[in-house]
């Protein structure tokens, strides 16, 4: 036979011996090739192994999908300053246990000269859902205990004050945790502004407009 005719013999000899689906014309016959063979055997169903394990974590890790607000809002809430931010669920199932966690980090001096970051916990109206759905405006009271309480935009601006959001759940369908996480710098805080309503019509006829996701307008 040809050398191009012997390749073809082994090359499709092999795929057999990978796919363990018989032999056809070729076989072996001595110790050597069945050593080779054996070889060839367990390299291909380790290869099968690690492929399918390798799939398997890469399509079916879930993605959290979670659209935040452009901006963060000072504005009175109840007659108390608030701070407020939006989130949206942009996949078509239930996020459950959905979990925020928002944070205020500030560059602090120390007594002794020190510059240091520091995290402040902000603690929410709400931070936790059974179900998340659709749209999420989570706020937080600056009140007397706030780490917030006093500060104005430039003091924000000068501490080059930043406002860290984490978010966490459960998927529904696949039932793995997603977890996205967003940061807020200092001009993106503003005051004397709030959301723009997203709810359009009234009763069973209410609709949700995306396009005011991001608008704010100015607030007493």
């Amino acid at each position: 036979p040809t050398g191009r005719t012997e390749f073809e013999q082994a090359f499709f000899f092999s795929v057999q011996t990978l796919g363990s689906i018989g032999y056809g014309a070729m076989y072996h016959v001595s110790t050597y090739v069945n050593l080779i063979v054996t070889g060839e055997s367990l390299a291909g169903l380790l290869f099968v192994a690690l492929s399918t394990g390798l799939a398997f974590a890469r399509f079916s890790r879930s993605s959290a999908r979670i659209r935040f607000s452009e901006l963060i809002t000072v504005h009175s809430y109840k007659g108390q300053p608030t701070l407020s931010f939006r989130l949206a669920n942009e996949r078509q199932n239930n996020l459950l246990d959905a979990r925020l966690k928002v944070f205020l980090a500030l560059e602090e001096r120390t007594e002794e000269g020190h510059v240091m970051r520091r995290l402040h916990t902000l603690n929410l109206q709400r931070d936790q859902s059974v179900a998340f759905l659709l749209t999420w405006t989570a706020m937080h009271v600056i009140d007397g205990t706030s780490p917030l309480h006093n500060l104005t935009s430039p003091d924000l601006m000068a501490t080059h004050a930043e406002i860290l959001v984490a978010f966490s759940g459960v998927d529904e369908t696949l039932e793995r945790p997603v977890h996205a996480r967003y940061s807020y710098p200092a001009d993106h805080i503003h005051f004397g502004e709030c959301f723009v309503d997203m709810m359009e019509g009234s009763g069973d006829q209410r609709l949700i407009d995306w396009s005011n996701f991001n608008q704010t307008r100015p607030c007493r």
